[in-house]
């Protein structure tokens, strides 16, 4: 097999929701990614920087606890 030059591509979901509210949780983000998200760059662009800005500030934070406990 050569797949050296082939991406890989994920998109992981997380979601929360109660058991009767399911139905609609599912629906909504079926919505989400077939007809909003998925066309838009703009959004795309908006919440990949959202994720990368939080995970920035949990890696910030981390540092100094880590400070504090030494």
């Amino acid at each position: 097999m050569n797949n050296k030059n082939k991406n890989l591509n994920k998109l992981i979901i997380s979601c929360k929701s109660l058991k009767e509210k399911l139905p609609k949780l599912l629906n909504l983000l079926s919505e989400i990614l077939t007809k909003q998200i998925l066309n838009n760059p703009k959004i795309i662009k908006q919440l990949l920087a959202d994720e990368i800005s939080s995970y920035e500030s949990s890696f910030v934070s981390s540092g100094h606890h880590l400070l504090g406990v030494r």
